[in-house]
């Protein structure tokens, strides 16, 4: 009997002596050389981020997919708007990298400052695989985003009226166009549109929009209702208070007059009175 004890324990040591040199295939990717793209931004660029993902598991991942969330925000803040895509790697062996930069996943018209990017990753989707080491699926850097010396040139350039000839009683759509013939982003300009009756202010519309980019414009509208008839101008200004060092402040003010008056079409009618019978020559 105690013979067989013990070639049991020998066959039962056997066995635990191969398991322990079996190499068990587990999934781990880990998140590397996480960066601003382009690597020195400025606030000109549109920014966004690249990052290695590598194959740290003792087993080739094959066709999975990996779902990336990320947030770029400035340091002075708490993360305020993250973003989560889908990514497909090929085949990835052990130790193996794969270089992630997506082009459409950015940070655009950033101010400058400092800033961070918060990513993470999960191996097989939102769902996730079971890794052997989530630690390293995640990472945060921070850098820094330079101000632009740029020149920037705002011009108030055109004002259109909707109606053309606008009558008296009716709505008037001014409508005005600002360009930005400089080679910086011009960033959150105001824009303003007043309207002058006869020397006196009827109203006004102002707006800021979030930038207009070198060689682009922009146009806001403004309604007027029920207009009199008068002598008007319609006065369009951008950038207002010089919030914006522009090239050339002389060209931000465009200034349109016309007349509210009533059309010949819409004048009373005068009759012609027609002379009765044949008229008469008289000779000398």
């Amino acid at each position: 009997m105690r013979m067989r004890i013990f070639l049991a324990l020998i066959a039962f040591n056997m066995v635990l002596s191969g398991l322990s040199s079996i190499s068990w295939a587990a999934p781990d990717v880990a998140v590397a050389n996480l960066a601003p793209n382009p690597p020195n931004p400025n606030s000109e660029d549109n920014v966004s981020f690249s990052f290695d993902l590598v194959n740290t598991g003792n087993s080739a991942i094959e066709n999975s997919s990996v779902s990336v969330s990320y947030d770029i925000y400035p340091a002075s803040q708490s993360q305020y708007f993250r973003q989560s895509y889908g990514v497909t790697v090929g085949r990835l062996e052990p130790g193996q990298r794969y270089h992630i930069a997506p082009a459409d996943r950015y940070l655009g018209a950033p101010e400058a400052g400092e800033y961070k990017i918060d990513l993470s990753v999960k191996l097989g989707g939102p769902a996730g695989l079971l890794e052997t080491n989530l630690a390293n699926n995640s990472a945060i850097v921070s850098f820094n985003i330079a101000q632009s010396n740029l020149p920037i040139d705002l011009i108030a350039s055109k004002i259109e009226l909707y109606p053309v000839l606008p009558q008296p009683g009716e709505d008037l759509v001014v409508t005005g166009f600002v360009a930005n013939q400089g080679k910086g982003r011009a960033k959150n300009p105001g824009i303003r549109i007043e309207l002058l009756r006869d020397n006196q202010k009827v109203g006004e519309h102002s707006t800021t929009i979030s930038h207009i980019m070198p060689q682009g414009s922009a146009q806001v509208q403004a309604v007027f209702r029920a207009l009199p008839e008068g002598n008007y101008t319609a006065i369009l200004e951008t950038d207002r208070e010089n919030k914006i060092a522009e090239a050339n402040e002389g060209n931000n003010i465009f200034s349109y007059s016309f007349k509210i008056e009533k059309s010949p079409e819409t004048l009373p009618k005068i009759p012609v009175l027609k002379p009765r019978g044949q008229p008469k020559i008289f000779k000398r």
